[in-house]
């Protein structure tokens, strides 16, 4: 029976059965211990959602807001260790589960793990070298960043993340520049390369356990909604058991990668460890825990585990007061989940200036339009504005009048006339702004309500089902190219199928080319007369004889010049 079902049956006996085959070669095939041995895989299967009461195995979207508890912090990697490998005694293991079992036993024997995940490598000769570190390198076919293919793909990738791990009952929230991005409007910054989420350890080990390499597509939802043609490779690393900074190697524990450019998620997840917190927190220690006191029988883990405190692997803390309960949103007009108290959390990674200035990295935020604008494109607007005004008042500029310092001016003097002229001014902020109006305006509303502690069940919900639906703002990534390039299937098999023609066809008319080119080459030399050397008698004269002589018929290249 040369099959895979059975050579995979058979390396699972040799593996479980090594003293009886030191007795007896042959395999032994029993029905009804295969039978019992599905049942319990598929019971096991089934326990990943047994954590989840009959309201969350629905979809965890109708939830206004989820409470997390501290034992999903606790890193119990040695259990689940302990468990499968007792499990895999008995025999029961699926081989997703025998992975996983075999992982952790690498993970628990590696003192300084070296580095998990790649990026793409670029010579530092090559323009913009160093963003070849936004992308994994498996995937990397160019580097796409500040052009237009890029919003359609990060667009993607929060889509696809938010939509799998809801299906799936894992909790997870957007973190550092992502969740300043939508503090600000609802959607991605446009210099963004990338995106940041978060998720306790608990849940980190299902999304490792149960779903570590997989293919994720994304299709759309159906309905009214085109069909999309994402493909994301979601990818965990080995070394989950390493909950400290270490070697400052694996600060990632996972990544959701789009496959189409490598482009990624970065994806973090929370324990309670030994890690020193920030000075921040040092004021909230009871006195017992003081740091001030010399007591070596307390330690940091003891402090932590008091604040509730968590952290990742670049040493990021959030106390589960700053996390919980997390609140549903609309992130990029997909509903998911934020921190309960982002506000803080911002401020204590980026401080007031994250929250409050209008420029950075060479954008402006316009906030009646709830965008960011490069700057160089709102400065050569307003230029242009006052020349246009100067024309009006009859006023002619001096050459050597010096230009206005137009980073200065507050975009919060603007009219809506001044909005107006902008938007037909620059046509992709128009069409910018049309598209993502909806979400932003949506998004500022909420967010005040937030920011006063008033609630947003109503702006989300109706009767616990999701009631705010927008449209998809953008395409994805082969539809965005394919729209773009005027790309059409026939178009393509058409062209392969004249590929495979001439092809065929190719060889025939090469030799007859070449046959022809030969005829031609002979009737040119049988009729140009060729310049002997002395002793030589002309081609054309010569007999047979001659011919038959290689010494008599060789042109001499050089015919002066004696024979060496």
């Amino acid at each position: 029976m040369d099959t895979d079902l059975a050579q995979n049956y058979a390396k699972r006996y040799r593996r479980a059965n090594k003293e009886l085959l030191d007795v007896s070669k042959d395999i032994i095939l029993n029905i009804r211990d295969q039978t019992s041995y599905l049942v319990d895989v598929l019971k096991k299967k089934l326990e990943l959602f047994e954590d989840l009461n009959e309201d969350e195995k629905k979809l965890h979207l109708i939830n206004l807001v989820y409470q997390q508890k501290p034992q999903d912090f606790i890193d119990n990697s040695t259990n689940i260790h302990n468990q499968l490998q007792l499990e895999n005694t008995k025999k029961i293991l699926s081989d997703s589960d025998l992975n996983y079992m075999n992982s952790l036993n690498v993970s628990l024997g590696t003192g300084s793990p070296s580095k998990y995940f790649d990026e793409a490598k670029i010579l530092k000769k090559e323009l913009n070298w160093a963003l070849g570190g936004h992308y994994d390198w498996r995937f990397f076919s160019g580097i796409i960043n500040y052009t237009e293919k890029q919003p359609p793909v990060l667009f993607g990738l929060i889509r696809a993340w938010l939509t799998f791990t809801n299906t799936y009952g894992l909790n997870t929230w957007i973190a550092h520049g992502s969740l300043l991005s939508w503090y600000w409007n609802g959607i991605s910054f446009p210099w963004d390369n990338d995106i940041d989420v978060q998720m306790p350890i608990a849940d980190l080990h299902k999304l490792s356990r149960y779903h570590n390499q997989s293919l994720i597509v994304d299709l759309g939802q159906g309905g009214d909604e085109e069909s999309r043609f994402g493909r994301y490779f979601l990818d965990c690393g080995t070394f989950i058991l390493s909950r400290v900074k270490g070697n400052g190697n694996n600060n990632i524990d996972a990544r959701f990668i789009d496959v189409d450019t490598g482009l990624y998620i970065d994806i973090t997840g929370l324990a309670l460890t030994d890690t020193k917190t920030p000075t921040r927190f040092n004021h909230e220690l009871p006195s017992h825990l003081d740091r001030n006191l010399l007591d070596e029988t307390i330690s940091d883990y003891n402090r932590n585990e008091w604040l509730e405190a968590y952290n990742c692997r670049n040493n990021h803390f959030v106390r589960l007061s700053e996390v919980n309960p997390l609140k549903l949103s609309i992130i990029e007009g997909q509903p998911g989940y934020i921190p309960n108290n982002f506000a803080q959390l911002l401020h204590n990674e980026y401080g007031k200036k994250g929250l409050m200035a209008k420029k950075f990295k060479g954008f402006t935020f316009l906030p009646k339009l709830r965008m960011w604008l490069v700057s160089r494109n709102l400065n050569k607007f307003l230029h242009n504005q006052e020349q246009k005004q100067k024309l009006e008042r009859g006023e002619v500029k001096r050459d050597d009048e010096e230009e206005e310092d137009y980073d200065n001016i507050p975009v919060k003097h603007f009219k809506d006339e001044d909005y107006i002229d902008l938007l037909f001014d620059q046509p992709e902020l128009l069409v910018e702004y049309i598209l993502t109006r909806n979400i932003t305006e949506f998004h500022e509303h909420e967010i005040k309500q937030l920011l006063n502690g008033k609630d947003t069940k109503s702006m989300l919900l109706h009767d616990d089902h999701l009631k705010t639906y927008f449209p998809t703002i953008r395409h994805d990534y082969f539809t965005y190219c394919a729209r773009r390039e005027n790309y059409k299937f026939e178009r393509m098999v058409e062209d392969k199928l004249k590929q495979v023609k001439l092809s065929k066809e190719a060889p025939l008319e090469t030799k007859q080319d070449e046959q022809d080119q030969q005829n031609q080459q002979d009737q040119d030399q049988r009729s140009k007369p060729i310049q002997q050397g002395p002793g030589h008698p002309p081609l054309l004269e010569q007999t047979q004889e001659a011919t038959d002589d290689i010494s008599r018929t060789r042109v001499d290249p050089h015919p002066n010049q004696p024979d060496a």
